[in-house]
């Protein structure tokens, strides 16, 4: 399955002055095991589930 994401520069003063993180854009359906394993995909190990964003958009 094809999941878009970015990596973006955090925490940081300017361009790649900062720590790299990947937003997974639409992470609905992934299970924590499957948001880990894209962390080690990325090589990006910092992972923090609780820090998953959900969007109730067009749920009213």
């Amino acid at each position: 399955m094809i999941r878009k994401f970015r990596q973006v520069d955090v925490f940081g003063d300017g361009l790649c002055t900062g720590n790299p993180v990947a937003v997974v854009l639409d992470a609905e359906g992934l299970d924590d095991d499957a948001l880990r394993a894209f962390s080690v995909w990325t090589n990006l190990y910092s992972y923090r589930p609780r820090h998953r964003i959900r969007s109730d958009r067009g749920r009213r």
